[in-house]
Formats: structure tokens, C-alpha cells, sequence
């Protein structure tokens, strides 16, 4: 009897070609990164998006570069630091504001020691104080805060240096409607509507931050191509000759979506 080589479980021509990758990258992933960890994990969040599933079924070799550029930068699809958007026909890989905190903290020259942000809404309150550093209080437990306004984050270094970034609605709104993913049933733009109005200012506020992934040019190859559902102007800084180093130094603008994978609807 002849055996077929074909992997039996739906999900096995993609794990086939996730494991390739990963064997392949395997040198390029930082150590500290618990890749098999962060696979399985992406396994099984895909496994539990029946849509997702579908297209990992019939695009194995696509989702698996995506996930594989997750796992390079430690991103954990099962904990929503980053997942993959289906809509009509296309994907778009998303990096959650969880995400953007964790690689921020681990990458920016200047180390981090906390990054805090959050949405505002017309009934909080806020104010500067007399140090000139953003005060946000709210009450967590009331129903009645009002629509949402707006979304800040602060950055506070291990030196104490503070910068505070703000994103009103009308910017928001506007980055909203520049994503391709934010008109898909499944998009974090309906489904985490807040969670998205705090990435959006997270991502503007990367401006103040100096990423340098030390000259692992796969892991700055996989950073640039996560996110494609918010979208800044990027100017390397201080980028070493030879190295294709992702250090942003950027004004907070909108451009052009880049072209996404074309998928077959299903």
C-alpha cells in the first residue's frame, strides 16, 4: 500500500511550513525567544479562528511567513500581542498595542522603564501637573465615562525623562479609514475598538523611541513587515553601514497602504 506524504491534520501543510522556516531562520532568533513555545501558541490561536484556519489551509506557505515574523520578535498570537486579519480575499498582519509595548521596551537604545497609555473619554479627567507630566484618572467602575476622545501614551525612561503623546479623535478616525482591515467583520478595529485607539497613539509615539535590533537584519525584515494595518513615514537613525537596522526617528503620518497577499475568497 502506498503512503501518502501529505500531512493528515488540516493544519499540517502549514505547521510543515512553519518548521522549515524556523529551522531555516533558527539562527537569526534571538535567544531569549521560546520559539516553540510561541509556535505552538500560534497553532493553536489559529486553530480556534475558523476563518483564519481556512486560509492557513488553503495559503500554508503565507500565514507561515507571517506567524514566523511573529515568533522572531517574540510576539505571542495566543496572548492578542499579534494576529492576522481576513478580509475579502487579503490578510493583514497586525501588531497589538501589547506588542508594540513589548518591542519597544526590548529594542529602543534608550531603555524603557515603563510605558503607560490608555483611551480618554469626555467624562475622565486629566490634566498636566506642575512637572509638566499628563495625569489621566477615571473611574474603572463606572458605565458612564462618555464616548471616547481621544488616546495618550507616556513613555517613562529608566532615567525618569517623561514624553507624553496624544492622538484626538479626528486622528484616529483618520487612521481607522486608511486600514483595509478595519471594513472586515473580524478586524480588531470593531472587535477592540479600544485596544486600536491605544495602538494607533503607541505607534505615534514610537517617534520618540530609537529602535535597534543590533544588526539582525531578519528580525528588522520581520518588524517592518508586521504590521501593514497602521502606517508611518520611517527614517533610519543611526543605522549602522551595511545594516538594514529598523530605527525610527518618524513623523506621525498617513501613507499609502502597502500591497497585501492575495488570497483566493473562500
Amino acid at each position: 500500500m502506498t503512503q501518502s506524504n501529505a500531512p493528515a491534520k488540516p493544519l499540517g501543510k502549514f505547521e510543515l511550513s512553519l518548521d522549515a522556516m524556523m529551522q531555516k531562520g533558527m539562527g537569526s532568533i534571538p535567544k531569549e525567544i521560546n520559539a516553540d513555545r510561541l509556535k505552538l501558541n500560534a497553532l493553536m490561536a489559529i486553530s480556534q479562528d475558523n476563518n483564519l484556519s481556512k486560509h492557513a489551509q488553503q495559503q500554508p506557505a503565507v500565514i507561515a511567513q507571517y506567524v514566523f515574523n511573529f515568533v522572531i520578535q517574540g510576539l505571542d498570537m495566543l496572548n492578542r500581542e499579534a494576529y492576522i486579519v481576513p478580509y475579502n480575499g487579503k490578510l493583514t498582519p497586525v501588531i497589538d498595542y501589547k506588542g508594540q509595548k513589548k518591542l519597544a521596551q526590548q529594542y529602543s537604545t534608550k531603555p524603557i522603564k515603563i510605558i503607560k497609555s490608555g483611551v480618554v473619554r469626555e467624562n475622565d479627567t486629566y490634566k498636566f501637573d506642575e512637572l509638566g507630566n499628563f495625569k489621566h484618572v477615571y473611574d474603572p467602575f463606572s458605565t458612564e465615562r462618555g464616548e471616547l476622545i481621544g488616546a495618550f501614551c507616556t513613555i517613562i525612561f529608566e532615567d525618569e525623562e517623561q514624553q507624553s503623546i496624544f492622538a484626538n479623535k479626528e486622528e484616529i478616525e483618520k487612521v481607522k479609514n486608511a486600514s483595509p482591515s478595519s471594513k472586515s467583520n473580524f478586524s480588531p478595529w470593531v472587535n477592540w475598538t479600544e485596544s486600536m485607539w491605544e495602538k494607533t497613539v503607541i505607534r505615534k509615539a514610537m517617534k520618540y523611541i530609537n529602535i535597534d535590533f543590533g544588526g539582525n537584519e531578519e528580525l528588522a525584515r520581520a518588524y517592518r513587515e508586521s504590521d501593514k494595518d497602521i502606517e508611518f513615514t520611517r527614517q533610519p537613525v543611526n543605522q549602522p553601514k551595511e545594516q538594514n537596522v529598523d530605527v525610527f526617528d518618524a513623523e506621525f503620518t498617513d501613507v499609502e497602504e502597502e500591497k497585501e497577499v492575495e488570497f483566493v475568497e473562500l
